[in-house]
């Protein structure tokens, strides 16, 4: 059932000229999705070569996949959605996140990034968030990293 639908879906995307990404899950989730494994089992089926994967920070944190997923699907990757535990804003730079965004700009990683924070998140939080996120980003680009 999972290929006769992803077959589908796959040929309306390529008639509309977009790629699709199958996102990584949350512990939290009643989904498969979770690990390498399963993820790695899901595009057995489902991918022609063309998906993408999105790396979702804060799910991957969550189940202690952050750079089991990066390293497998490196070049898989279109985008990345960052926010902290349950969606929330960060409020400091982490090692983790540090660590995070400079695999990737090792990897020629460029982008896209979506910040997915919660709907309880302020202005305020989101601004910070971003602030954070472009100056680790700012740093690594300055170091040469």
């Amino acid at each position: 059932m999972l290929a006769l639908v992803f077959n589908e879906l796959s040929a309306y995307a390529k008639r509309l000229k977009v790629k699709l990404s199958l996102e990584n899950l949350s512990y939290a989730s009643s989904g498969y999705g979770k690990n390498v494994a399963q993820i790695e089992e899901i595009l057995s089926i489902i991918d022609d070569g063309t998906m993408g994967i999105t790396l979702d920070y804060c799910h991957a944190e969550a189940t202690g996949q952050t750079f089991s997923l990066l390293e497998k699907y490196k070049n898989k990757i279109c985008n990345i959605h960052i926010s902290n535990r349950a969606h929330r804003a960060f409020d400091a730079e982490s090692p983790k996140l540090k660590a995070l965004l400079t695999k990737l700009q090792d990897y020629g990683y460029s982008g896209p990034f979506t910040m997915e924070l919660n709907r309880e998140c302020t202005t305020e939080e989101i601004l910070e968030t971003k602030l954070i996120l472009k100056r680790i980003l700012d740093e690594k680009v300055a170091i040469g990293g």
